[in-house]
């Protein structure tokens, strides 16, 4: 008698996002995360160029630099509220919220 077990990983338990640069800056689809669970962001290699590839979520302890074939930047917000999303060298800022 065999007996067949569910997979370990659910399906879904990361939250997709992907960051854009746009005219007002990073954006982030959604613009709304969940907290306590972790995040996948894929970064858009066509918006996102030059200093601006170096991501850094400061009050969430992200910081990252990203490079073709490296473009997701994994973490988990365990924090409520607006956080800001901006370039080592502070020419690029955007906001997204966790609730």
């Amino acid at each position: 008698q065999t007996q067949t077990t569910a997979p370990t990983s659910t399906p879904g338990s990361y939250q997709e996002a992907t960051l854009y640069y746009g005219k007002t800056g990073y954006e982030l689809y959604p613009a709304v995360l969940k907290k306590d669970v972790p995040v996948r962001m894929t970064v858009d290699l066509v918006t996102v160029q030059g200093c601006l590839r170096s991501v850094e979520i400061p009050d969430l302890g992200v910081s990252k630099t990203i490079v073709e074939g490296d473009n997701v930047i994994e973490f988990i917000p365990t924090k409520t509220g607006e956080f800001t999303i901006k370039c080592a060298m502070n020419m690029g800022y955007g906001k997204f919220r966790v609730e």
